[in-house]
């Protein structure tokens, strides 16, 4: 999972935007990661001044995060 973290910042837009963008104040950005036949991953970040910012990774089929679970 972290050469997949680490990879992000080559290209962090070529990524989706996240379901729960239009909740966050800023752009919220996902990225898959499957570790062989395992369930998958979702890591959501964001991009501020070219600096990818991991806020968490969880697994996919997790509920959605909620912006008042950052505001601290």
């Amino acid at each position: 999972m972290f050469a997949k973290i680490y990879s992000l910042d080559s290209f962090p837009d070529s990524n989706p935007i996240a379901y729960e963008d239009p909740n966050f104040p800023y752009e919220l950005r996902e990225a898959y990661f499957r570790p062989g036949s395992r369930p998958g991953y979702r890591i959501l970040f964001t991009v501020v001044e070219e600096a990818v910012n991991v806020l968490t990774a969880k697994a996919a089929e997790e509920d959605w995060i909620r912006f008042e679970d950052f505001e601290e």
